[in-house]
């Protein structure tokens, strides 16, 4: 009896360890290098491999609206009265959800009109 009850215990740390591997894989996007040419033509997952890169490493720091337009193209929407641009980059799934949120890459501009900030925030819009 004692056996029959580990091997069903087992087994069902088993399942419950494989389910709970299953929904959380995709919960965030894969890491590539960013490439200005590909992000310009890239679908909106595309994009957010690469967004990764660009937080991480600072890559717009300094910059001008100019310049980002150059490399990123015009953001897909603006916010009204602070200086804020956000290209949209994908879906990404909650830990342990079936929910899946769409992200941006939220870039902040100082009173220098200067790249300031940026960084990944769910979409709001």
């Amino acid at each position: 009896m004692k056996k029959t009850c580990l091997i069903g215990s087992v087994i069902l740390m088993f399942v419950f360890l494989s389910l709970w591997f299953l929904f959380n894989k995709g919960g965030s996007f894969e890491d590539a290098n960013f490439d200005s040419e590909k992000w310009i033509g890239a679908t909106d997952v595309e994009r957010g491999t690469m967004a990764h890169d660009v937080v991480e490493n600072k890559l717009f720091t300094g910059k001008t609206k100019e310049e980002l337009v150059v490399l990123l193209g015009e953001p897909n929407y603006t916010s009204v009265g602070t200086e804020r641009w956000f290209y949209s980059i994908g879906q990404m799934r909650s830990v342990g959800t079936f929910i899946r949120e769409n992200y941006t890459l939220a870039i902040s501009f100082s009173k220098d009109l200067m790249v300031d900030m940026v960084r990944i925030e769910e979409e709001f819009y």
